[in-house]
């Protein structure tokens, strides 16, 4: 009897204890605790860019801090980062899902946008550090409006970054600019033609430059010029002649300054070593200079007259292949167009 009694004594007080324990489970997830929050105008940014935490309803929370540990709010923060949060109200889980994906292209993005920027800037300092031909040109005039007393009545530019040709323009019309323009020595055309190579060269480090000078009173150049690899002007160079050129140009002019009786006025070399073409003007604008021309200068002083020139050139250039021209500069044309056979015999017509 009192086993029975025993037992069932046992078996309430075992129901019992099970109860508290399962209250207990009940109590602890139940359990309310008061904490002491801390609010001092906490911001978040994020990839340097300010953010707002909300919550579902877009309302703004606060981040704050208990006890040293900074707490925000965790859906806020987790869309900030490309993570999607949501909550079961019934079991009070929490999942957050995604892979911050969209937080990372956007850091990205910002990163190549500001390469970007940077670019850019680079791009417009490389743009601005050389002008264009048109500013350099109106530059250049304002600098060199004369050779040692003769006037420049313009420079020109022409081509592009990696080939530029200048043209200069005199204009010896009046007798004190011809009497300065003969008083200048190599030297001078030389220095005014460096400084003006050198500015272009400021600007256009790597250019191949050449040009000339170019008289307006009868449109002829009176120089031509290019330069060597180490940037310094080669007067005779260039398009138009070589150096060597237009060293035997200038001896030709000094050496043969008339065709019996009948002045020359100019001789121009143009082409290279292995092709030369001669330019020779004269002016038979007075009557009696077109007579003399016509009625006593025969073919053969004329082919004497080239044949000379030719001799000269091909002691210089003896594999050149040579044509050319003697011009009336009254009406700019050819009176007489030459070559020379494969034995270096002049051969040529005359059309007055």
């Amino acid at each position: 009897m009192n086993n029975k009694r025993n037992r069932r004594i046992a078996m309430i007080v075992a129901v019992l204890m099970l109860t508290m324990a399962f209250s207990t489970t009940g109590f602890a997830a139940w359990m309310g605790k008061t904490i002491e929050a801390q609010y001092r105008n906490i911001t978040i940014f994020v990839n340097n860019q300010y953010k707002q935490a909300t919550t579902a309803n877009g309302q703004v929370v606060e981040p704050f801090i208990v006890d040293g540990t900074t707490y925000v709010p965790l859906r806020g923060v987790a869309q900030m980062l490309g993570y999607q949060v949501s909550f079961n109200p019934q079991t009070y889980r929490i999942d957050i899902t995604g892979s911050g994906d969209n937080a990372a292209a956007q850091y990205e993005i910002l990163l190549l946008q500001a390469r970007i920027a940077e670019l850019e800037d680079e791009l417009e300092e490389l743009e601005g550090s050389s002008m264009d031909l048109d500013d350099l040109e109106d530059d250049l005039n304002d600098d060199y409006d004369e050779i040692d007393g003769v006037d420049v009545e313009d420079i020109k530019l022409s081509g592009d970054e990696d080939d530029i040709e200048v043209e200069i323009y005199i204009d010896t019309t009046s007798s004190s600019q011809w009497d300065a323009w003969t008083d200048l020595s190599d030297a001078d055309i030389e220095d005014f033609l460096q400084d003006i190579i050198d500015d272009i060269l400021d600007e256009y480090p790597d250019a191949d430059i050449t040009g000339f000078i170019e008289d307006e009173y009868d449109d002829k150049k009176v120089e031509t010029f290019g330069i060597d690899t180490r940037g310094d002007v080669d007067l005779g160079g260039g398009s138009s002649s070589s150096g060597d050129l237009g060293d035997l140009e200038d001896q030709l002019i000094d050496d043969y300054d008339d065709i019996e009786g009948i002045d020359i006025e100019d001789i121009i070399l143009d082409g290279d070593e292995d092709d030369v073409e001669v330019e020779i003007y004269i002016d038979l604008t007075q009557t009696s200079d077109f007579d003399y021309w016509v009625d006593n200068v025969s073919d053969s002083e004329i082919e004497d007259f080239l044949q000379d020139i030719i001799d000269d050139i091909l002691d210089e250039f003896p594999d050149a292949d040579i044509t050319g021209f003697i011009e009336d500069e009254y009406d700019d044309e050819i009176i007489v167009d030459f070559d020379i056979d494969s034995s270096g015999n002049v051969d040529f017509d005359r059309d007055l």
